[in-house]
């Protein structure tokens, strides 16, 4: 866009007529995070880094509750539309944790 903007007026259009926000990188931590391994589980990470969280959830009457942690904020998901709504889960550990 930049190269052809003075020689092609289809691009300087549309350049001219958007609103343009570059944004380099979003979660440079989760980032970094996937591409370091070669684990596919990990390749496919999507949350931020941030330290985990951990819960108690019991699983039945009788049992005992058990710890559950889980690491980071899926970003994607971190706003608050349709938050919670069908679609998303309760257990902050899922992949589509609310």
């Amino acid at each position: 866009l930049v190269m052809q903007y003075d020689k092609d007026p289809q691009v300087r259009q549309f350049v001219d007529q958007m609103e343009w926000y570059i944004v380099p990188l979003l979660n440079p931590d989760g980032y970094e995070y996937s591409r370091s391994s070669s684990d596919p589980e990990i390749r496919l990470w999507r949350k931020n880094r941030s330290p985990a969280r951990c819960i108690q959830q019991s699983t039945g009457l009788f049992s005992a509750p058990q710890t559950t942690c889980c690491q980071g904020v899926d970003l994607n998901r971190n706003f608050d539309w349709f938050f919670g709504q069908v679609g998303s889960s309760t257990d902050p550990c899922s992949e589509i944790y609310q």
